[in-house]
């Protein structure tokens, strides 16, 4: 049997830890770590929306439809051409693209080539970008011509002393670049930090000034932009854990120390957990044994002696949650019993919980589970304010300062509030309501959703209730101020389910055994679909307009004013502000692009877009025409693909087994296997 001998009894405190005991010590690690370029074990591998009605809700079925008998694709494309010319008589600007950047600036695009100009119209940039990429927070942009690239600010002088294949800026006043020889890293003014020859540079992640180079296959190594140091290594990985400004973890397996470029724990296979970020603390364990952990810092200094069958984590108050088993056997499962120590590893709770949670009440109190529904609350030195036993409700009320708790003896209920603050338990001779949760607001109110022991209930900040009889199942409805009420009812015999909606003062709105839905097509406009089956658009006024067609209840904007609708047959019409139908329901998909100024569209096997003249692009040649990036899109004829610019220019025909874009570059394949590399400008750098 395999033994841990800790001090006698897992109650009594931990001895005092010696100077000298380290992580290495216990491994027979070498305290030196060691380089990662030969370390080769470094491989890695709103609440109430999350609700779900219950199965059991059983509602009145509608009724079949008809089969629909759809026009032809030339008729159905006519309607669309109908509406983009209607629009351009009452609005010239109709389908103008453009994209909004930062601070009043737009991008817009002319005779297919992208400008800049101010909110008020003021021209800074002619048009003259195939493309450009240009995000909020950036100061500048990255803008295209003839299949190369530079970033540029709002009065269109280049950043970069040349042009590149792609360009991404980065946080740190640098810049990944892409030459047909490779990509490279730039700093300010262009200055060359990496020549452009490596296979591949990325962020290692949003935030950090880390970036992973791959200079040879399967070979990286991480660069930090602030100091220039690289940490060396022959392998990929998947996950990374950065703390301070110095460490890593990476898979869970390994600490890094960025610093000195080495891998802190080298030898045997351990299991690295980060449990406070600030303080550095780690609970480390054999990937052999897990169930021996040891709490250190990044260092490899003990916090305790003591090994631990589980650490859970750290509390601000300096406490560890942690796991113990007493005569520790890894043949044998044993329960592991939670307890807290403290900094200098005492036990301050004795392990002989099952499970402690680590959510703090009032900085003192954590809440422990003996057995299923068995609660209680332990402080942080060991006392139970209240017993634990099973209660069928356990939480704070809604003043955060009161736990409630609630169990059964019998058919008898009881309750007892505790003050987390000073300790004090009131006996409750009135129940009330638990599980009180905020579910909307009314204007200033705020509107609750409580149980009770009738059932769920509506109450108001002055815990009121607002409905005349409690529910089974309550819910907010995704369109304002009303709410949804589900209950049993039994009509001719028959139990069913009845939905009711009501507003913010509990009254009836309306009422039925059909399930009510709603969604919100614009601030507020409405599409109801209401329990007693109508279909109606409530308007911002609050009058209603029956819906002429079934809709469903998807839909997402169609340029001002208008909304793409879904009817119960999945096709997609095009509704306005008035609830008037402007295009019928006929089409498998349709979009508004204002960021390119077209409408896409699919039709019995056909993707197209329209431009704001009402011409399909590219001339209606192409049975597909999808977007891929930077300006360029995928052309579909025939079993083929080739690559066309938003100007309807074709840069390579339809002629590829496959035809796809890069970061910054083209890709084709031929019918022979054969890959080729083409700029954006449709010239060829490389070809197998």
């Amino acid at each position: 049997m395999k033994t841990i001998y800790l001090t006698g009894l897992f109650i009594l405190f931990a001895t005092a830890i010696s100077a000298q005991a380290t992580i290495f010590e216990i491994f027979n690690l070498d305290p030196a770590g060691c380089s990662l370029v030969t370390e080769q074990t470094l491989s890695g591998e709103e609440e109430w929306l999350m609700e779900e009605v219950p199965d059991d809700w059983i509602f009145e079925e509608e009724e079949a439809t008809a089969p629909v008998q759809y026009p032809p694709a030339a008729e159905a494309i006519a309607k669309l051409k109908a509406y983009v010319e209607t629009q351009k008589r009452s609005d010239e600007n109709f389908l103008e693209a453009r994209l909004v950047w930062r601070d009043g600036l737009v991008f817009f695009l002319k005779n297919g080539k992208w400008g800049l100009r101010k909110s008020n119209g003021k021209q800074l940039i002619k048009p003259r970008f195939d493309a450009i990429i240009a995000k909020p927070e950036q100061k500048g942009f990255v803008g295209y011509v003839e299949g190369r690239c530079n970033y540029y600010f709002e009065k269109g002088k280049a950043y970069l002393r040349e042009d590149y294949l792609h360009v991404q800026p980065l946080g740190q006043d640098a810049f990944i670049v892409m030459t047909p020889e490779g990509f490279g890293l730039l700093g300010e003014q262009g200055q060359e930090l990496l020549p452009p020859v490596q296979l591949g540079i990325t962020p290692l992640r949003e935030g950090t000034p880390f970036l992973k180079v791959r200079y040879e296959d399967e070979k990286y190594y991480w660069l930090n932009l602030l100091n220039g140091q690289k940490v060396y290594f022959q392998n990929s990985y998947y996950g990374l854990n950065f703390f301070g400004d110095r460490y890593v973890i990476v898979d869970e397996q390994h600490l890094v120390d960025l610093q000195e470029g080495k891998s802190v724990f080298c030898g045997e296979k351990l299991k690295v957990k980060l449990l406070d970020a600030e303080r550095g603390y780690l609970s480390v364990s054999s990937a052999s044994d897990p169930l021996i952990n040891y709490i250190i810092n990044p260092e490899g200094q003990l916090v305790s002696e003591m090994a631990f069958a589980k650490v859970d984590g750290y509390l601000p108050t300096g406490h560890f949650v942690v796991g113990y088993v007493e005569d520790y056997d890894p043949d044998i499962t044993q329960s592991i019993l939670s307890g807290v120590i403290n900094e200098a590893g005492e036990w301050t709770v004795p392990a002989r919980y099952n499970l402690l949670e680590q959510k703090l009440y009032a900085g003192k109190y954590l809440q422990l589970t003996q057995s299923f529904k068995e609660f209680g609350l332990v402080s942080l030195t060991g006392e139970e304010p209240i017993p634990h036993r099973q209660y069928f409700h356990f939480g704070l009320e809604p003043d955060g300062e009161h736990l409630k708790v609630l169990w059964k003896e019998g058919q008898d209920k009881y309750g007892e509030l505790l003050n987390i603050n000073t300790g004090e338990v009131t006996p409750l001779e009135d129940l009330g309501y638990w599980k009180i949760s905020p579910i909307g607001n009314c204007g200033t109110d705020t509107i609750y959703k409580a149980l009770s022991a009738e059932g769920h209930m509506l109450i108001n900040a002055k815990g009121e209730p607002l409905l005349k009889e409690s529910a089974g199942f309550i819910m907010k409805n995704t369109g304002g101020n009303t709410f949804t009420i589900k209950r049993k009812v039994v009509i001719d015999g028959r139990t069913v389910s009845e939905d009711e909606v009501v507003d913010c003062q509990g009254r009836v709105l309306h009422k039925g055994t059909r399930q009510h839905y709603e969604i919100v097509l614009d601030e507020g406009f409405l599409y109801l679909h209401k329990p007693n089956g109508e279909r109606v658009f409530q308007l911002p006024n609050g009058e209603e307009v029956p819906a002429t067609e079934n809709w469903s209840l998807h839909g997402w904007a169609f340029g001002e004013g208008h909304y793409v609708m879904f009817n119960d047959k999945d096709r997609k019409g095009v509704v306005n502000d008035k609830a008037e139908v402007i295009i019928p329901p006929i089409f498998e998909n349709l979009s508004f692009h204002q960021d390119m100024g077209l409408i896409s569209f699919e039709y019995e096997g056909q993707k197209q877009y329209l431009d704001a003249n009402g011409e399909l692009l590219f001339g209606g040649e192409y049975k597909q025409v999808e977007y891929a990036r930077e300006g360029l899109f995928r052309l579909y004829s025939n079993g083929k693909w080739g690559i066309g610019r938003r100007d309807g220019t074709v840069l390579l025909p339809a002629i590829y087994e496959e035809a796809y874009l890069q970061l910054g570059y083209i890709v084709t394949t031929d019918q022979m296997g054969g890959t080729t590399l083409y700029d954006l400008a449709g010239e060829v750098f490389w070809e197998e």
